[in-house]
């Protein structure tokens, strides 16, 4: 009989065998029956790795770093040769994506020298060394450097073998009284880790969200349900944003973002109907979630909150930084100026702040003067702070003051200040006639009353007796006589 019919399969190794090699390789099937792989004579086994470890990655200038309890196995390789083991031992080979080519190299020595200790059956106690001191040679962390794609793998695997653990399980629902395998429940891992049936988390969420009841979509259980509504209390009750160790980042990483996650709401529900009934439910949730976060929102920071002005668009946008007038529409894309609402037109050009609702820069204009004349510290102040910004009102304050003492300023016709009536740039005669050329726009206009003047003609609204600046050319010129009644003015084009 030739050899290739001495090689056993697996499901054929008899531990009664004469042929040592089948009687080990049959010890190890029991012992490993389901990380064993033979193939005649030869075969592999994997090897866990657990640990924890810290996986780091540099994504572009922000370093990552995460920590994972299951590393990708060892794989051991082995051929048994026909005199095995009294004449001859058995080749090996260990591949690891974790461990270190130096590790490996001194692992492979010990091994090695098993055989020639005993020179007898020792697979097992090859791989028993192994799993008892692979730990020595575990890092205590994985440097990725860039390697996204390594990064995520090394996530993904441990993320498998927790889920994989997780099914094998059997868990007691709170709800329904049932035990069920882990393959039929949903752990809340990133908040509490209660496990409920999937059937009793798809019949609440679906019935909650039907009906509107939105604040209820998080773990049904009676501890977390009493912790949430505390929350909820802390942080939409207005006497308690108007004290000044409100935090207002914490306010929007527990009422803004969903108690439970997008995705995994997503996944229960998706494991009892169909994607397309599945994204209705969903859609829902987010659209009914978004405007009663709005809604607590406008109440307590309606600063925060501004409409599209787009013709058509009735899409709120939450500004995350109250101090940037920049504001991008996530819906239409369209891009303006949260104080003007116009066109976004860059940070280095004016805009009117003042509008016709008593606003200025978005903020009533009583808020503004109410802070203004408030002392520092005071009820009045701290309630505003928490509605507009502390920072903000400063700054908008101080230019609501510069800018009533520019317009004060402006009236005073003594002063020389004058408004360009195309660009509104604010120009001021320093010297000559009234006849003023705006340099930005090249605009020509009066400077005492402020119109267009006719670039033909512009000397006529100060020669023309029925002009309201008749006679004015030289007006407010220091060193200038008054002008006589009857001005003939001389221009090099003839008589104006």
């Amino acid at each position: 009989m030739s050899e290739s019919d001495d090689i056993p399969n697996i499901y054929d190794l008899s531990i009664e065998s004469e042929d040592l090699r089948v009687q080990e390789l049959s010890s190890l099937s029991a012992i490993f029956p389901s990380t064993l792989k033979v193939d005649g004579f030869s075969g592999s086994i994997e090897i866990p790795l657990d640990s924890t470890v810290a996986v780091r990655v540099q994504d572009g200038s922000t370093p990552k770093s995460t920590l994972v309890s299951h590393l990708p196995p060892i794989i051991f390789e082995f051929i048994l040769p026909p005199t095995y083991p009294h004449e001859t031992q058995p080749t090996f080979n260990i591949k690891s994506s974790i461990i270190s080519e130096d590790s490996i190299e001194i692992l492979t020595i010990e091994l090695s020298q098993f055989w020639e200790d005993y020179k007898d059956v020792i697979l097992y106690s090859m791989i028993d060394h192994i799993q008892q001191n692979i730990a020595t040679y575990i890092p205590s962390s994985i440097d990725c450097e860039q390697d996204m794609e390594k990064y995520h793998t090394l996530l993904s695997f441990d993320k498998k073998v927790i889920a994989d653990e997780f099914d094998l399980q059997t868990f007691n629902c709170q709800i329904c009284q049932d035990d069920f395998k882990g393959t039929n429940c949903t752990q809340f891992k990133s908040t509490c880790n209660h496990i409920f049936c999937n059937n009793c988390l798809f019949d609440f969420f679906s019935s909650l969200i039907t009906s509107g009841e939105i604040s209820k979509v998080h773990c049904p259980d009676y501890e977390c349900t009493k912790r949430y509504l505390k929350i909820r209390e802390k942080y939409l009750r207005i006497e308690n944003v108007a004290v000044e160790a409100f935090n207002f980042n914490e306010f929007k990483a527990k009422i803004m973002t969903p108690p439970i996650s997008l995705e995994l709401l997503k996944s229960i529900i998706e494991k009892k109907v169909s994607k397309e009934e599945a994204s209705e439910l969903m859609n829902r949730y987010h659209r009914l979630f978004t405007k009663q976060q709005y809604d607590a929102i406008s109440k307590l920071f309606p600063s925060r909150l501004v409409d599209c002005p787009r013709v058509g668009c009735t899409e709120q946008i939450f500004r995350e930084n109250l101090h940037d007038p920049l504001v991008i529409c996530r819906k239409c894309n369209f891009a303006f100026c949260n104080w003007c609402r116009k066109s976004w037109h860059g940070t280095l050009n004016k805009c009117g702040r003042k509008n016709n609702t008593g606003q200025y820069s978005d903020i009533p204009i009583e808020d503004i003067e109410l802070w203004m004349s408030s002392e520092d510290g005071s009820k009045e102040r701290i309630r505003l702070s928490y509605l507009h910004g502390k920072v903000l009102l400063k700054r908008v304050a101080n230019e609501y003051t510069m800018d009533k003492l520019f317009n004060d300023m402006l009236q005073d016709s003594s002063q020389g200040f004058q408004k360009c009536p195309t660009c509104a740039m604010i120009t001021q005669r320093l010297d000559g006639c009234n006849k003023m050329v705006c340099s930005t726009c090249s605009t020509i206009f009066c400077n005492l009353c402020g119109i267009y003047l006719d670039s033909w003609k512009p000397y006529d609204h100060f020669s023309l007796e029925d002009s309201t600046c008749y006679g004015k050319l030289f007006e407010g010129m220091p060193g200038a006589e008054p002008e006589p009644e009857n001005l003939v003015i001389h221009h090099d084009d003839g008589l104006m």
